[in-house]
């Protein structure tokens, strides 16, 4: 593909040898908690790799080539056959609904328009490509960190879109604050349990820690997950948990909180074995180096993998729920965290010795 289409500043995989040739990626400076804007970056280490996921290094013009091959059909490259075969909207992306995948490339729906392209990441570096067929046009967003690239590109397709169509341009968008939470008013309120009490404050489209000394706001990280940049916090999220449309639960490691609309119990049984799992893990994968894991609310819980994903999910039965993770009370005690876009990680605990022993499977 390359070759045909005269990319000749990229290169398939990454390797030592392509390192002076690149910028300096960028990743946030702590690996075992959330990240927060206010940490800052560092430079990121320089990974190589010759898997099918994030190991193209390329350039800016080099990638344009490739969006007009896209936007010509896959001239010169693909027959039509193939090249629908390959933009077709046949499975939808679990982890982005309304995104489709036909072989390899994304269709997406935006004020009625399909656009078509694919993102991308590895450590220190993010990109987003994206094309509106019906206009000609495309857009590639490169970053030396992980960034949110989805605004700059969209408005650069939108701007490219009137353009071509000798339409005005649109106005430059003001920044969203990155303290703005749409829907603040859901998650406010006062939440309690066994861990003491838990208030939050809506005040003009923030949310604030309201009972801990100066308020302090958090940032929406996806989702009902939150982080904030207070000691007593900044380890894990704050995920927030809904029965129906309503806020009822937020957990926080192994603490949580339940406000009025809460029904559920007020104690919880563990199984007998999972206090063992409870730790924080590290790998030699510097894509997931760390992970900790915790007891919430009676479940066993993941703190996430990592700077770039930090979360907060339950652990259930084995049984083919197709849980991303699971906890079985045999002794040794099992442990599998699929982490996405990376091998099963499995920790195998052998309490016989008293000693945990950590294997990071394929």
């Amino acid at each position: 593909m390359l070759d045909p289409l005269g990319m000749g500043a990229t290169e398939p995989i990454t390797t030592p040898e392509g390192r002076s040739r690149s910028v300096t990626g960028h990743v946030p400076p702590f690996d075992d908690r959330p990240r927060h804007p206010s940490h800052g970056l560092v430079p990121a280490p320089w990974i190589e790799s010759a898997t099918a996921d994030g190991t193209i290094c390329s350039t800016a013009e080099d990638m344009c080539t490739y969006i007009r091959m896209l936007l010509s059909g896959g001239t010169p490259l693909l027959s039509e056959q193939s090249f629908a075969l390959l933009v077709q909207a046949f499975m939808e992306d679990s982890d982005a609904p309304g995104e489709l995948y036909g072989y390899g490339l994304k269709t997406t729906t935006v004020n009625g328009r399909m656009y078509i392209g694919h993102t991308g990441s590895t450590v220190g570096f993010s990109a987003w490509m994206e094309t509106d067929p019906g206009d000609g046009v495309g857009v590639i967003v490169l970053t030396n960190a992980d960034a949110n690239r989805e605004p700059a590109a969209r408005f650069a397709l939108r701007t490219l879109s009137a353009w071509s169509r000798r339409e005005p341009l649109p106005d430059i968008p003001e920044p969203t604050p990155l303290e703005r939470v749409d829907g603040a008013e859901d998650y406010a309120g006062t939440y309690r349990s066994e861990h003491g009490k838990l208030a939050l404050l809506a005040d003009g489209g923030r949310l604030l820690l309201a009972d801990q000394g100066e308020p302090v706001a958090l940032l929406r990280q996806k989702g009902d997950r939150f982080v904030a940049a207070h000691p007593e916090y900044e380890r894990f999220p704050l995920s927030f948990e809904r029965e129906g449309v309503d806020v009822t639960l937020v957990t926080h490691g192994d603490r949580w909180w339940g406000n009025d609309r809460y029904v559920g119990p007020a104690a919880f049984d563990r199984p007998n074995g999972w206090e063992a799992v409870a730790g924080h893990w590290r790998s030699h994968n510097p894509g997931t180096p760390t992970s900790g894991s915790c007891l919430d609310a009676g479940r066993s819980g993941s703190s996430g993998d990592g700077a770039r994903r930090t979360g907060s999910s339950s652990r259930c039965p084995m049984a083919g729920s197709g849980c991303r993770g699971v906890v079985a009370p045999a002794d040794p005690v099992r442990y599998r965290h699929r982490g996405h876009g990376h091998p099963c990680n499995e920790l195998e605990i052998a309490r016989r010795t008293r000693a945990c022993r950590a294997s990071f499977g394929t």
